[in-house]
């Protein structure tokens, strides 16, 4: 009898020592969080700082860029014609650039592509300048690397604290 309630404490103490981790290990991951921004249609996380330094502004939106593209004989139907846009500023406070790409949408001798990127920039103050720049590309032939590029830089703006769209027609 004596035996048996040695084994049954022993049971049981080795039992609650199993058991303490994983009540430990569920409490402390409940309370960790990351501020940011999830894109849920590409599935990019963009962290953004918990404190702000010192005398910047926060500025958060997103810019779309519609492109058009225009297509010569020089690249066939068959050939995936590809478009990108990025995004940047830099000032005292931060350096900050994003981008994103996707496949341009044919339609005979051309096609369009529409690109939105969603940001969250630090800036040092409201007259920092955003740059974008739009770009499409081909690979006609990947044996002899014939290429084809085409991009435009557009004229730099105050950062928008909000959305902003641009549209630009590339030809190659």
């Amino acid at each position: 009898m004596t035996t048996m309630r040695v084994a049954a404490a022993g049971a049981a103490l080795f039992g609650a020592a199993l058991l303490l981790p994983v009540v430990t290990e569920a409490q402390n991951g409940a309370g960790t969080q990351i501020p940011g921004f999830l894109d849920t249609s590409t599935g990019l996380f963009t962290a953004r700082p918990v404190q702000l330094p010192a005398a910047t502004l926060q500025r958060s939106g997103t810019i779309t860029v519609t492109v058009t593209a225009v297509l010569g004989s020089n690249i066939p139907g068959s050939v995936p014609v590809f478009c990108s846009v990025s995004i940047s500023s830099s000032d005292t406070a931060a350096s900050n650039r994003s981008s994103a790409s996707g496949v341009l949408a044919r339609s005979g001798k051309g096609g369009t592509c529409k690109i939105a990127i969603p940001y969250i920039f630090e800036v040092a103050n409201a007259a920092t300048l955003m740059s974008v720049t739009a770009d499409i590309f081909a690979n006609v032939n990947p044996n002899t690397s014939l290429n084809y590029d085409a991009f435009h830089n557009f004229t730099p703006f105050t950062v928008p604290n909000g959305n902003k769209s641009l549209t630009v027609t590339l030809a190659m």
